[in-house]
């Protein structure tokens, strides 16, 4: 009887494990099998490019497991995956540009598009029913599980999952270039600057300041940089190895400043890197960048000192035409405000001035939350020049 029941239980844990695998209509696709899928007449292929080592990749595969069952009974559409680390690595030595996960949608023709939206079930599948033109069924699309938006208690809107009712903050990590050996070259190239995080699957203190890194790029340095970028390397394999050598990495994690697509001079910090506000200092430091750990601009952006010096020590003398010629020299969007101050100044316009505070002052007051974060950035700039010349 006892064996009778070890019996029976092996047996349903085996079809339960069979049930599992074959309720995903994923197709995992090679470098043989691929261009005779995607190319199969009138259908339309949503394909993972993955490797086994990449963890976002690991988060990743339950939702592209769900986006599968949702398209499970519409044959148009085909979802693929493709390990780059096996028997896909020729494909994504062609089509993955950056790093692992890359995502890209391809008609029957072969053309494709790269997905580049939040990483979640809905982005997904509007992404998958845009291109095809194919609607899902109105009782399904209802079932996906859908962000809904709140407030934390900094005010601030957070991403959530409604599914079950349970409260899961949205994953950044697609703030962050997941890099490879391959990849590695093409991204300081295609990045004017970039700030690239050198960790491993295997090292604690890699993990431990993880959370850290993503505050950097998501909150700190998250708002309106489009030419400073947050990547991520990890140095478990034989080729990444050869970079740690190349720039005489020690210890990890370490953290490297490349600046202006330069490959050959990145600035590696050296300070502590459980210190947020020193790593935060540096990247400000070596940047040019006027950030608090909130992502504002601190107090002294848009200053220019030396210009203020020159401002206060010459306007008895009237020697304009000295600190004109400085102004020229400095490389700097506000430079056209200063001029606008001197001028002003020049011609003894001293209304202007305390009109453009005033007028400054009142739209942060009343339109803050309908600037976009450029504009909030070119009037705090100059709030705090007006401040600092005390005119």
């Amino acid at each position: 009887m006892k064996l009778l029941s070890i019996v029976l239980y092996i047996f349903s844990f085996i079809s339960l494990v069979i049930a599992s695998y074959s309720s995903s209509k994923i197709i995992q696709a090679n470098d043989q099998n691929f261009q005779k899928l995607i190319k199969t007449p009138g259908k339309f292929s949503f394909v993972d490019f993955y490797a086994d080592w990449c963890r976002h990749c690991k988060k990743l595969s339950p939702t592209i497991d769900e986006l599968s069952n949702i398209f499970q009974d519409y044959p148009q559409i085909q979802i693929l995956k493709i390990n780059g680390d096996k028997d896909g690595k020729k494909l994504s030595k062609k089509y993955v540009e950056i790093g692992y996960p890359t995502l890209l949608f391809f008609d029957d023709s072969g053309k494709y598009t790269e997905f580049q939206g939040s990483r979640d079930l809905e982005s997904f599948s509007n992404f998958i029913q845009q291109l095809s033109g194919i609607r899902l069924n109105k009782d399904i699309d209802e079932q996906i599980d859908k962000p809904i938006d709140v407030v934390d208690n900094d005010g601030k809107i957070q991403p959530i999952s409604s599914k079950d009712g349970d409260v899961n903050i949205e994953d950044e990590d697609n703030k962050i270039i997941q890099l490879t050996s391959k990849s590695f070259k093409k991204a300081i190239e295609t990045n004017q600057n970039l700030v690239v995080l050198f960790s491993s699957e295997y090292c604690n203190a890699c993990q431990n300041f993880e959370h850290l890194y993503k505050k950097l790029s998501s909150e700190t340095f998250g708002k309106d940089y489009p030419n400073l970028k947050f990547a991520e390397i990890i140095v478990d394999d034989e080729e990444s190895q050869k970079i740690i050598s190349h720039y005489q990495i020690k210890n990890l994690p370490s953290v490297l400043f490349f600046k202006n697509h330069d490959l050959q001079k990145p600035i590696i910090y050296n300070g502590d890197v459980r210190r947020y506000d020193k790593l935060m200092n540096s990247i400000n430091l070596y940047y040019g960048l006027s950030r608090d750990i909130n992502g504002d601009l601190t107090k002294d952006a848009g200053i220019l000192p030396e210009i203020n010096e020159l401002i206060s020590g010459n306007l008895n003398n009237k020697n304009f035409e000295q600190i004109y010629l400085k102004i020229d020299e400095v490389d700097d969007s506000i430079v056209d405000f200063y001029k606008s101050i001197l001028e002003s100044l020049q011609f003894k316009n001293f209304k202007f001035l305390n009109l453009e505070f005033n007028r400054i002052q009142f739209i942060l007051n009343e339109d803050y939350d309908k600037l976009d974060g450029v504009t909030l950035d070119i009037l705090k700039k100059k709030l705090n020049v007006l401040n600092s010349l005390k005119l």
